[in-house]
């Protein structure tokens, strides 16, 4: 995956060389890209990256992308980190009891779908 995607990206560097406007790229990284955190402490965008071993290609893509003006790059990563007692649905659970608007799910018989067809379309829709 890193060697396909790093020379994917090079050869996109290269390709928009020279252009009136820089070329807009989204590049993602993601939480894995990122130290482990415990307790209280929290990732910003000031955290340095310590990958993990299988992404480190990718900080190392990020840099080159970053660098010249032929690019106009935006790194987005994204991440859900949860835990039973930490991270955002966890907090939502906790201020929902707080304010004693947190009620049991109603058990529904399933009907083996979440969605219905006609809200999806149609390039999402499984043959």
């Amino acid at each position: 995956m890193g060697r396909v995607d790093r020379q994917s990206m090079l050869a996109l560097k290269q390709a928009s060389r020279h252009r009136k406007q820089p070329l807009k790229i989204i590049y993602t990284g993601g939480i894995w890209l990122f130290p482990a955190t415990a307790g209280d402490s929290l990732l910003t965008e000031k955290t340095q990256f310590a990958p993990l071993p299988a992404f480190r290609f990718m900080t190392e893509t990020i840099r080159t992308l970053s660098h010249g003006t032929d690019l106009n790059l935006t790194v987005i990563h994204p991440a859900l980190a949860c835990g039973q007692t930490t991270g955002p649905i966890a907090e939502m659970t906790a201020a929902l009891k707080e304010a004693g608007r947190l009620k049991p799910a109603r058990r529904r018989k399933p009907n083996g779908r979440l969605l219905k067809s006609t809200t999806l379309p149609r390039f999402m829709l499984l043959p």
